[in-house]
């Protein structure tokens, strides 16, 4: 395990709908040797959405142990709310003056205490789009040792959207995934799977739309298979990403 004598690691992860997002990264700093002390995600007032992910991170931190590869850690878990200072309301949602300000203050509040006890923080902006400015804010403004980078946030949310969609499909269906991954026009995947054209545009609506889920995205962008490409150009080169037993490789000969 690597760290600093005397120093505790601390991860702190902005909360949204998707909790999932801090065990991933949590698990990515396990696997670097990072020894985690403890994980505090920071939100709003519980809605019924951040409540419901609030749960599911409790349930994965039962009796401050969290299950890495069959080993059971002994990491403590707890949230932070953000508050108002001026009358120490709860915050709802960051939409005037008042309610940043008690953002930022927040933030800032907790990262002086986590420093002046000598723990090195790892930052998660992976919840809350206006939470997600703001932590990015501080991070300019405030030193950190942490070593996960924007980038690979982006790269681990991206990962498992697409597993949530593949998840979600047939075989069938993942087959036509995967040659849309490889940059192939959809009447190329029709002539290569041996199907017709309107199959193979039902499949891919299908996939566009479980996509739009995953993404959760509006009704008004659009999402068509080059939005697929894009997001899965390198999902299949790794093989665990492939859940089913059969795997057909597609041989293109453009």
């Amino acid at each position: 395990m690597q760290g600093y004598k005397g120093y505790k690691h601390t991860l702190v992860a902005t909360l949204g709908g998707q909790p999932q997002i801090v065990t991933l990264t949590l698990d990515l700093l396990l696997k670097r040797g990072t020894p985690i002390y403890e994980v505090i995600v920071v939100h709003p007032a519980s809605s019924p959405r951040v409540q419901q992910s609030l749960e599911r991170l409790r349930a994965e931190f039962a009796g401050d142990r969290y299950n890495f590869e069959g080993c059971s850690l002994p990491i403590h878990f707890r949230q932070q709310v953000l508050t108002r200072y001026d009358n120490n309301d709860i915050v709802d949602d960051i939409i005037d003056e008042p309610t940043a300000h008690g953002t930022l203050d927040t933030i800032g509040e907790l990262i002086r205490d986590l420093k002046q006890r000598q723990h090195i923080i790892h930052f998660s902006i992976s919840g809350g789009r206006r939470l997600m400015a703001f932590l990015a804010l501080m991070l300019k403004r405030t030193p950190s040792d942490t070593i996960r980078t924007q980038r690979e946030q982006q790269q681990a949310e991206n990962r498992l959207r697409c597993k949530q969609v593949v998840d979600a499909l047939t075989e069938k269906q993942c087959e036509v995934l995967q040659a849309l991954a490889q940059g192939l026009h959809p009447d190329k995947v029709a002539h290569m799977l041996g199907l017709k054209s309107s199959t193979i545009s039902h499949h891919t609506n299908i996939i566009c739309r479980e996509c739009r889920n995953a993404w959760n995205l509006p009704e008004k962008p659009v999402v068509n298979y080059l939005f697929v490409q894009a997001r899965f150009a390198d999902y299949f080169s790794h093989e665990e990403s492939i859940p089913h037993a059969q795997k057909k490789v597609i041989q293109s000969d453009l």
